[in-house]
């Protein structure tokens, strides 16, 4: 049996709510996670819209067609999208998979729309599309990696529909990945996956990736946005400065490509949807409740610091059904933000239990 690594602690940062306007900052309005209902959003105006992955929900080239529709809609200036595992119309392997008939899940009609693409056809004409590579927008540096991983791999065996991979087999091809890019020190990262123990936890396992973990810890960005893990999301995080954290992260070999001191990342989960999935809803509408709105972020753009955000003081109740079974507080009869798991609520200074050590095989 091997084990997975603790949760890091997490806290929720002392931000400015944003003003109307945002003078002497670059707004970023940021989700995930919409899965084919991105239309039934509220929108807010911002400067650059970020969408960190699964906008589509089976991966079709329809799907993504409506979504970049959509995206050319909206009024922001510029548009982030990295994909996700979902969204396998836009995975040049799986586009393989398919077009060669090794898998039979879509129509003869969706087959043939792929067989017109071309192999560098990112479909999102309204977007910059983020594969393993960088741009500079607003005077902010971005960079953006797709790659979803499970117990360190992408699981193609199991689940040959979904863009696990974009070119990965394992964590270490996503290291390398990262590591060839020129934008080491970048201001913003969208990844579609959460670094591994920094609100990852689903079904009483960790859903992070340690390359992207490693590759916060390198470059060090203001924002980190990503998504994946439902129940984390439309939340603002910062890691929490203390010993544990510290002897955490060096175990794992950092300590010498950064020091704790300089660190400044702001994470942000922007995944819209609550649930877990919306096979159930295929054939009705489904209730507002189970979407989030967009999370807003102001970025200065003189020293490039996260200043303020909608979420700063609203730490959303994570779903219960993500962390049952694991040994959060069961003392409290009402539950409250100061109970989810890893998370220390920063206007008390009250500590939290944090998930224990969740076994794998």
């Amino acid at each position: 049996m091997r084990t997975t690594p603790l949760s890091l602690t997490l806290t929720t940062p002392t931000l400015l709510p944003p003003s109307p306007s945002w003078p002497g900052c670059v707004r970023l309005v940021c989700m995930s996670d919409t899965h084919g209902r991105h239309r039934e959003l509220q929108v807010p105006p911002g400067d650059i819209l970020i969408h960190s992955g699964d906008f589509t929900n089976t991966g079709t080239f329809s799907e993504a067609q409506d979504f970049d529709d959509w995206l050319g809609s909206l009024p922001h200036r510029h548009k982030v999208v990295v994909p996700g595992n979902h969204d396998s119309v836009m995975d040049q392997e799986v586009r393989e998979l398919v077009r060669s008939g090794e898998v039979e899940v879509f129509s003869e009609e969706e087959v043939n729309k792929w067989r017109e693409l071309e192999d560098d056809d990112d479909l999102l004409a309204n977007a910059h599309v983020l594969i393993n590579r960088g741009l500079e927008l607003e005077g902010l540096t971005f960079f953006g990696s797709p790659h979803t991983m499970f117990n360190g791999v992408h699981d193609r065996s199991r689940y040959n529909r979904y863009a696990y991979s974009f070119g990965c087999t394992d964590e270490s091809d996503i290291a390398e990945y990262v590591a060839q890019s020129d934008y080491q020190d970048c201001h913003v990262l969208v990844t579609h996956s959460p670094p591994l123990g920094i609100a990852d936890v689903s079904s009483r396992s960790h859903r992070g990736s340690l390359a992207v973990r490693n590759a916060v810890f390198k470059m060090n960005p203001a924002l980190h946005v990503f998504g994946h893990v439902h129940p984390y999301g439309g939340n603002v995080f910062k890691l929490e400065n203390c010993q544990e954290n510290k002897e955490k992260i060096s175990a794992l070999g950092c300590s010498d490509d950064w020091s704790w001191s300089r660190l400044k990342t702001t994470f942000v989960n922007a995944a819209s949807l609550k649930v877990a999935g919306l096979s159930e809803y295929n054939n009705r509408p489904a209730p507002a409740d189970i979407f989030r709105q967009p999370v807003v972020i102001d970025i200065r753009r003189d020293t490039k610091d996260v200043v303020a955000s909608n979420k700063s003081s609203n730490y959303e109740k994570i779903h219960e059904s993500s962390i049952q079974g694991s040994a959060v507080s069961q003392n409290s009869s009402k539950p409250n933000r100061t109970n989810d798991p890893g998370v220390k609520n920063s206007t008390n200074n009250q500590r939290v239990q944090k998930v224990n050590e969740v076994k794998r095989n």
